[in-house]
């Protein structure tokens, strides 16, 4: 294999999460929140470091890719800037026979993830859902979706829009709990975006 294939992007600083995550995985450090565990990652992937293009800092400032992309593997779309980065800078680069695992999509919050995917799957016919692990939701690329759709699917999607691709987000799942989970997305963006009394009116 020529060159570095793989681009792993981190910004390798210790979240509440991570801190208990590294504990149990490299119990020999101690990482206290906003720590740097940039070494940590380097070692984890040192039998493999002559494929890995690792990459420390935030997504928006390094994540530059250039070429096409054949797994895009999304871990790290934690709010509206990143996802809007990922659907601008890394969906145009897929291809056909590409797939896109999205770590976080099975689950209550972060909805905004959920109504990009969705809205590409509705208005491009560009990609199919394969299925699911965990909370991890994985589908497939038909063919390279347009700029323009990518443009689209990053933008301000009307309300109603929304709650439309959230409810479609909800039945991918075959897991009873994951779909409740995901139908809480919806409780989340009516919130915010009508407040309180069209949450609860959200059934």
């Amino acid at each position: 294999i020529r060159g570095r294939p793989i681009v792993s992007i981190d910004n390798a600083i210790a979240s509440p999460g991570a801190v208990r995550f590294l504990g149990k995985h490299a119990p020999e450090a101690r990482f206290r929140d906003g720590d740097s565990f940039a070494d940590v990652i380097r070692r984890f992937i040192a039998s493999v470091e002559n494929l890995v293009d690792l990459r420390i800092g935030n997504l928006t400032d390094v994540g530059k890719v250039d070429g096409k992309i054949d797994i895009l593997f999304l871990d790290a779309l934690k709010d509206a800037d990143t996802c809007r980065y990922s659907s601008l800078n890394w969906f145009p680069r897929l291809v056909a026979g590409s797939f896109v695992l999205q770590q976080d999509y099975l689950i209550d919050a972060l909805p905004i993830i959920r109504e990009q995917q969705e809205h590409l799957n509705l208005t491009t016919n560009c990609f199919s859902y394969v299925g699911e692990a965990g909370p991890m939701a994985v589908f497939a690329c038909r063919r390279r979706p347009s700029v323009e759709s990518c443009e689209e699917a990053a933008g301000e999607l009307p309300y109603a829009h929304r709650q439309k691709l959230l409810s479609a987000a909800e039945q991918r799942s075959v897991d009873p709990y994951r779909r409740a989970l995901c139908a809480m997305g919806r409780v989340w963006r009516a919130a915010e975006s009508r407040g309180p009394d069209e949450a609860a009116a959200i059934k």
